[in-house]
């Protein structure tokens, strides 16, 4: 039987990727995790939402940095043109950069350098539709090029097109068969699929079948401990996320993907001792509100309050029913009648004693 999945709510929805969470849904090309705010930032980022509660963030990845190893494929003249193009990223000159590589491609229009160079512009600029354009003429020209197809499942989910994304990472798993970053977002993308059934079981197997080929993969155990969460399978998301904290890679937000899944589970003290090794202790009790928030939510558990005392009715009165006329006029008659005095009851004497 397939496990019946818990959809998180649209707030944390999937927007659950804004709510998320007062805690947000945050990722780098290929991690999931709650946002973790410093001490410092805190107060402005923790729980800074419209409504108290989950929310997801749209923006799925950082944009992936350009390959400058591609450079040496392409001419002398091409290659001028794409290394002035990255000094004027290093200064965040994007309109420059984008410019150059433009040119480059002019110069050479099979120049991957060039297009990764333009798709990883538009992905600063946050303009999905310009990288997956990119993206796309790298893979006409390069069929079998994985940061080409990994680069426009992961702005197709920008768009929030994640059955598409999903068509996109299958597509590039019949070329090259099963690779861990691949299957990771893979796994990803069916998390957010909502429209899709058991969408949920779907993405745990995609980070299961990652790990399966490289166990050691840190983002992916992380985005499998956090799919558990949304997934509402708590004891299994602390038994990933326990063992992933020992790991001396993990970050601040993978951290607090374990404090979240103790929240959720009603284990508070825990959470408070995960979260205070790296927020300040009001940020982590403003996260407390939220993991309570979040457990009636994905739990369907109901925080326990002091009943209402019922309110006492007082007993109703009914008015006597209206009498007849001619059971007025048989009572006035009575009343008209001269009381009788009441008859003494004289006692029996007693049978004398012999």
């Amino acid at each position: 039987m397939t496990r019946k999945n818990r959809a998180f709510p649209t707030q944390i929805s999937l927007i659950l990727w804004g709510l998320l969470l007062g805690l947000a849904l945050t990722s780098c090309a290929d991690d999931m995790s709650v946002e973790a705010p410093t001490q410092t930032t805190a107060a402005k980022s923790n729980l800074k939402t419209k409504s108290a509660g989950p929310q997801i963030e749209r923006k799925l990845y950082e944009p992936s940095a350009p390959a400058t190893g591609d450079i040496d494929d392409d001419d002398e003249a091409t290659a001028t043109l794409l290394r002035t193009a990255e000094k004027m990223l290093r200064t965040n000159d994007l309109v420059s950069a984008n410019m150059l590589y433009q040119r480059a491609l002019s110069v050479n229009s099979e120049s991957i350098a060039a297009l990764k160079g333009m798709a990883h512009v538009a992905e600063l600029q946050e303009k999905p539709q310009q990288a997956l354009q990119a993206y796309r003429e790298i893979i006409r020209i390069d069929g079998e090029n994985q940061t080409a197809h990994i680069g426009v499942a992961k702005n197709l989910m920008a768009l929030g097109l994640y059955d598409k994304a999903i068509d996109q990472l299958n597509k590039f798993r019949s070329i090259k068969g099963d690779e861990p970053e691949t299957l990771n977002m893979l796994g990803m993308a069916y998390t957010r699929a909502e429209e899709l059934p058991n969408h949920f079981d779907k993405a745990i197997e995609s980070f299961q079948t990652s790990l399966s080929i490289d166990p050691d993969r840190l983002t992916t155990r992380n985005n499998l401990g956090f799919t558990y969460i949304l997934a509402g399978r708590i004891p299994e998301a602390i038994d990933v996320l326990e063992k992933l904290v020992d790991d001396p890679r993990v970050t601040v937000q993978h951290r607090q993907n374990l404090a979240l899944a103790y929240g959720v589970a009603g284990r508070e003290s825990d959470a408070r001792k995960i979260a205070l090794q790296d927020l300040s202790r009001s940020a982590v009790e403003k996260n407390i509100v939220t993991y309570r928030r979040m457990r009636e939510k994905i739990m369907g558990i109901k925080s326990e309050a002091a009943p209402r005392p019922s309110p006492v009715k007082k007993p109703e009165t009914k008015k006597p029913a209206a009498k007849k006329p001619s059971e007025k006029k048989a009572e006035e008659k009575k009343e008209s009648l001269p009381s009788l005095p009441a008859v003494p009851v004289e006692s029996k004497p007693e049978a004398p004693t012999p």
